[in-house]
């Protein structure tokens, strides 16, 4: 009550401050020159910042007269109350009865429309604006405002930090708080733009929670309390302050404090209105908000014209507000009301003396100097600054600062040096750090908890699989309590080794099936569940799943030493003997058809041999599935799974032929004692099996399938997703294969080289012997077709062949003949032969 009372008095006096000039000689220039040129101001004056707003206003006003020769400045200041209607009436006020020629405030876009249609008759007088507010609200205002002038930075930057710090860590969902008020509202589609921006990211906004102004400080505590503590009660601990007075704030972490919100496992965001004036905060206040991460707008702290300046404002503010002297430092939205005024006093000082509205306001946006908040030059009626952020991290008494951001190079490290902030180059940080967190965490919080708070997460295994290999539970008798190992346990280990925090957690044998393990996820009985869990679409109802570590699908095995008396001929009762008699009668129709139609075209014998060969390609193609099914063959697999479900509803088995099989030792005798005819598996099991039984089975037939192995999450759960990323990371980084090969290659007995292969081959297909009988019957009837085909080419042909043969018959005698004579020619070189010729007479050769 002290400081209202207080405030209300010196109201008065700083509404009508008039600044004169403070050189000696100056008294001479303003009587030759009497002109006054008035600015008016509409701040809050029940915030700090709005406080900090009109000190700096005044400094900037006294500094600029010794510039000036012919202008006598004046303030005018209007009380805002933090109302945004009395904002837009206090700047009409100023317009009409005050005769202000600009005017400086926290005027929305909004406010500035309202005041440019209403005070047409006045004239458009220039506004400029120390509001955030999206670029696109200042550039549709451009036109129907032209003289709206808008002094500080998009909003969306201020935004986009925030939602940078997010994305730099594993945190998928965020609770967003703020105070409805006139430039923040949960209409003003600034929520929109933030969910959106974190949407682009990955995350989302899970719950945002608007704060009403009240009457009164007791109400306002009392209203904070109610709300933290239904947000405590939901599983989200990343909040966001979106926007909110550094005056709620402080009552928002003191009570938060109270709550146990500020403990291990939050996280706290806040944005640039609040980071940028904890130096206006008190030590007790700042114990509050230990770990609190924040986005501040970054200027240069070492520039003489700033040190001047700060000397001036502390000296001012503590003189003005003598209760917050200790904490007079300014900040940066006293350095950009600085520069405002400034900006205005150097138009006017340009302008001639019977300058229009408009002749102003081109003056204001033709500015271009270097200001304390940093270069001051507009575009689209904002003003253009490469604006760039502090991350600040909240420890003891003060605040350190971890990185550096800016929306063209993300993160970069800071170093100081004199006093300065240097950027390295655009070196991108993989993550902020090191970090205090709340509670004093070493480790990064994963940013939301289940139920019982700090208690380990209870994660199902299932204890009945007919594969232990995947997932086994023993019970120990040292510790009087049961253990977990397995392929999926191991994987499951590995993957938390890459999630960026730690994850307390506890694996919790579940006697039931698979099913009914999903369900129990989805009832909150377990909070995930790990194991060799096939990812099936109807399971989507319940529960969600992470990326697949295992892929999968379902195979059939069988074995490879049946009896062969029956085997050869099985294939003959998948249809019954009228049924292969109509198969036969229409297969030998069509292909007479089909002989009858090109026999017209070429009288040819080769026709009635594909017509043959026709029926018997149609006949060879019997499915392996339907000769099962059609001779009520039983089949089994993994009762507790999936599979009788898959194959009662999808391959269309009879429930009565499925034998429900528990371990994976059982299979063999059943194959052995005729129980089954074939076995179902998914795949990775099917690989195990086959590894430790190598001999007298094989897989065979079609692979369907399936979505993998994948662990089992609530719906909803932001581990879902932080898990899936980091199996991808185990399987990019070549781990998974080590540990199937380990997983397949443990039995001596058998190498993955003969896994699968009856002993003999690799081939996955189902042997001859089955079809012994479908072979002899084709082969036969397309040898006869070869035989008859044969015959007909030759005797067609046969003068040909016959021409051919004289032919080969005479070149070869002629071939023998030249032979003969070389060999007589060469013998007679070495042996002279005589000759008698005609005359009687002897020749020697």
């Amino acid at each position: 009550m002290c400081r209202i009372s207080y405030f209300f008095l010196l109201l008065p006096l700083m509404m009508t401050t008039i600044v004169e000039s403070s050189r000696n000689d100056g008294d001479d220039c303003a009587t030759e020159h009497d002109r006054t040129r008035i600015i008016g101001a509409v701040i809050d004056y029940s915030s700090r910042v709005g406080r900090e707003q009109g000190v700096a206003m005044e400094i900037a006003v006294q500094d600029f007269y010794p510039s000036t020769c012919w202008i006598q400045l004046v303030l005018r200041f209007k009380d805002s109350q933090g109302s945004s209607a009395r904002a837009a009436s206090s700047a009409l006020e100023l317009i009409g009865s005050e005769g202000v020629q600009a005017i400086i405030g926290t005027i929305t876009p909004q406010e500035a429309t309202v005041i440019s249609e209403i005070g047409k008759a006045t004239g458009d007088t220039p506004i400029v604006s120390l509001t955030s507010s999206p670029a696109t609200d200042s550039t549709l205002l451009k036109n129907k405002s032209p003289f709206f002038v808008q002094m500080d930075n998009d909003i969306n930057l201020n935004i986009q930090c925030s939602v940078a710090i997010v994305n730099n860590f594993p945190w998928r969902k965020v609770t967003v708080i703020y105070e409805d008020n006139n430039d923040f509202t949960t209409d003003s589609g600034l929520i929109t733009l933030l969910s959106d921006s974190l949407r682009v990211v990955g995350s989302e906004i899970d719950d945002h929670l608007a704060f009403l102004p009240q009457s009164s400080a007791s109400e306002q505590d009392g209203v904070i309390e109610q709300e933290l503590r239904k947000l405590r009660s939901k599983s989200n601990r990343v909040f966001i302050v979106a926007h909110s007075s550094i005056e709620f704030t402080v009552s928002l972490f003191e009570k938060a404090k109270q709550l146990g919100m500020m403990e291990k496992g939050y996280v706290w965001i806040v944005g640039d209105e609040i980071a940028s004036l904890l130096d206006s905060v008190d030590a007790s206040s700042l114990y509050n908000m230990q770990g609190v991460l924040g986005c501040r707008t970054n200027f240069i702290d070492s520039a003489k014209s700033f040190r001047q300046f700060k000397t001036k404002f502390r000296k001012l503010y503590g003189t003005r507000y003598a209760e917050e002297e200790e904490y007079s430092n300014p900040s940066i939205y006293a350095l950009r009301a600085y520069d405002a005024a400034w900006t205005i006093a150097e138009a006017m000082d340009k302008s001639q003396v019977n300058a229009t509205s408009k002749e102003l306001c081109k003056q204001i946006l033709s500015s271009n100097f270097e200001g304390l908040s940093g270069r001051i030059r507009f575009r689209n009626n904002t003003v253009l600054q490469h604006q760039t952020f502090r991350i600040i991290n909240v420890v003891g008494k003060s605040y350190r600062e971890v990185a550096i951001w800016s929306p063209d190079f993300g993160f970069s490290s800071t170093s100081q040096k004199h006093g300065q902030n240097y950027i390295f180059g655009n070196m991108t940080m993989k993550e902020l750090g090191p970090i205090y967190w709340p509670g004093g965490l070493q480790t990064i919080p994963k940013g939301w908890t289940s139920f019982g708070d700090d208690k380990p997460l209870k994660i199902g295994v299932p204890a009945r699989g007919a594969f232990n290999q995947f997932v086994k539970v023993s019970y120990d008798e040292g510790i009087n309590g049961s253990y977990v190992t397995g392929f999926s346990v191991e994987v499951f280990e590995a993957v938390l080794k890459r999630l960026p925090y730690h994850l307390p957690h506890e694996l919790v044998p579940f006697y039931g099936s698979y099913d009914d393990m999903v369900e129990e996820v989805y009832s909150k009985g377990l909070d995930a569940a790990v194991g060799d869990t096939e990812i099936m679409a109807y399971r989507y109802q319940y529960a969600e799943f992470s990326q697949p570590y295992l892929e999968s699908g379902l195979i059939m095995v069988v074995s490879v030493k049946p009896d062969k008396s029956k085997e050869r001929w099985m294939f003959l009762k998948t249809f019954t003997r009228r049924m292969w008699l109509i198969t036969i009668a229409m297969h030998t129709f069509i292909g007479f058809v089909i002989w009858l139609i090109e026999h017209a075209e070429n009288p040819d014998l080769k026709s009635f041999g594909a017509m043959l060969w026709f029926s018997v390609t149609v006949l060879f193609f019997a499915q392996n599935i339907e000769t099962l099914l059609k001779t009520n063959a039983t089949v089994g697999c993994n009762g507790n799974s999936f599979i009788v479900r898959y194959l009662i509803s999808v391959l269309g088995f009879k429930p009565n032929n499925i034998r429900k099989i528990d371990s994976i030792n059982d299979y063999p005798d059943a194959f052995t004692n005729g129980d089954i005819q074939a076995a179902f598996f998914v795949v990775p099991h099917a690989k195990v099996f086959l590894a430790k039984y190598c001999k007298g089975f094989t897989m065979t037939g079609p692979t369907f399938k399936l979505g993998g192995f994948g662990f089992v999450f609530p719906k909803g759960s932001p581990l879902a997703l932080e898990f899936s990323e980091a199996i991808l990371k185990v399987i990019e980084s070549g781990e998974m294969p080590g540990l199937e090969e380990y997983l397949l290659t443990s039995y001596k007995s058998c190498s993955p080289s003969t896994a699968g292969s009856g002993g003999s081959n690799s081939n996955s297909s189902l042997g001859p012997r089955p079809f012994d009988g479908l072979f002899l019957i084709s082969g036969g009837i397309s040898g006869f077709a070869f035989v008859v085909a044969t015959v007909r080419q030759v005797r067609r042909h046969d003068h040909f062949i016959r021409a051919k043969l004289n032919g080969v018959r005479r070149w070869a005698l002629i071939f023998l003949d030249e032979c003969s004579q070389i060999v007589t020619f060469r013998f007679s070189l070495g042996n002279p032969v005589r000759h008698i010729n005609n005359q009687g007479n002897i020749l020697v050769t």
